[in-house]
């Protein structure tokens, strides 16, 4: 006997119990963690060069520094643009559409669609 008064080599079923418990609570968090990292992942990548990810936050990054902040002006302007029209009730029709075209084409293409066309594909 042990200095506890317990044998040694009495294989103690309470003893694995505990075990037991605490490797079954350990690799239920330790897979709830690596779920946790997966779900909670915001940032995925966008492509891979030679194994290494480039993720969709640097692209992002790149973007505006290159021309970002004109961009994202543009959009302001627009989003700003189109929350007002809303809030007058303004609605644009197809045919408004056609005849602004129609307009930007003769003003600054002397009526040419083709070339508007080149233009618009650019």
């Amino acid at each position: 006997m042990s200095e506890m008064g317990i044998d040694a080599g009495n294989n103690n079923p309470l003893k694995y119990r505990t075990y037991f418990i605490v490797a079954t609570v350990l690799l239920v968090l330790a897979i709830g963690a690596l779920i946790a990292v997966f779900l909670l992942q915001d940032d995925p990548a966008v492509a891979t060069v030679n194994g290494e990810k480039i993720t969709k936050s640097e692209l992002y990054e790149a973007m505006y520094t290159q021309v970002g902040s004109n961009i994202l002006d543009d959009l302001i302007t627009r989003r700003l643009i189109a929350q007002e029209g809303k809030k007058l009730g303004l609605t644009v029709s197809e045919a408004d559409i056609d005849q602004e075209i129609q307009r930007i084409i003769d003003e600054n293409f002397n009526g040419m669609q083709e070339q508007f066309e080149l233009w618009y594909r650019q």
